[in-house]
């Protein structure tokens, strides 16, 4: 598994994630932002907010954490959590 979103980042488009409602996310403000709204990055396709370096995979139809690139001989995402074993 390279990583998925997790639930916290749930949400409708025009409010705000989950994890920034909730009182112990309010300190924590993701990176990267849209350019012309500046608002968080939000995925259409799993309505989920994305974090920093997530992209959405169309082989595995998901959003994955730190998605590096797809690897085709092996038919997965090299992302998060299995990084390692590809370096």
């Amino acid at each position: 598994d390279p990583g998925r979103i997790p639930e916290s980042w749930r949400g409708a488009p025009d409010s705000l994630p989950l994890f920034a409602q909730e009182a112990s996310g309010v300190g924590f403000q993701p990176q990267e932002r849209k350019k012309s709204s500046r608002g968080y990055r939000y995925c259409n396709k799993e309505h989920v907010f994305k974090p920093d370096r997530a992209h959405y995979c169309r082989a595995l139809s998901r959003n994955v954490l730190r998605m590096d690139h797809y690897c085709p001989w092996f038919g997965n995402c090299v992302g998060y959590f299995n990084h390692k074993y590809f370096f």
